[in-house]
């Protein structure tokens, strides 16, 4: 067995452990993680439409539409045609998720507080440094076109 590649589930163990954190979390409330990532990013960008939102949250658009129904229907966004292009739909989040996105805040910051105890302002720096290079290299032209074909 190479070592190396083992060595690499050490790296990527805290994303999945942060996301079994926050479903737990979650859960008592009656909220998903992916009703938490949705309305995380129409917290970010405001509005988006179905298809950006299968992107960003790597879905198919099948799955997301039946999260979106859920969401829809216990009033945390609304669907629209985009007046630009009828075939496209805007989901925007309802003024009455406010509560809801308050207890995933809560959640979030929780579970980031648990994750980086005990570790230094330097350190977690330095991490982010790191994670936001490899991420710009894995970006390049050439491997985003790799990945695309």
């Amino acid at each position: 067995m190479d070592c190396r590649i083992h060595r690499g589930n050490v790296k990527t163990q805290p994303v999945k452990w942060a996301f079994s954190f926050r479903r737990r979390e979650l859960a008592p409330h009656g909220i998903t993680l992916r009703q938490s990532q949705v309305l995380g990013w129409l917290a970010l960008k405001r509005e988006l439409t179905q298809a950006q939102l299968c992107e960003l949250m790597r879905l198919e658009p099948p799955t997301l539409v039946r999260i979106l129904d859920r969401m829809e229907r216990d009033g945390w966004i609304r669907r629209h045609a985009d007046t630009s292009d009828r075939r496209k739909k805007l989901i925007r989040p309802t003024p009455q998720v406010r509560p809801v996105w308050e207890q995933i805040r809560g959640c979030i910051l929780r579970v980031r507080a648990r994750a980086t105890e005990g570790i230094t302002a330097k350190n977690l720096q330095l991490a982010r440094e790191v994670l936001t290079a490899m991420h710009k290299n894995l970006l390049t032209p050439a491997l985003v076109g790799e990945f695309a074909s």
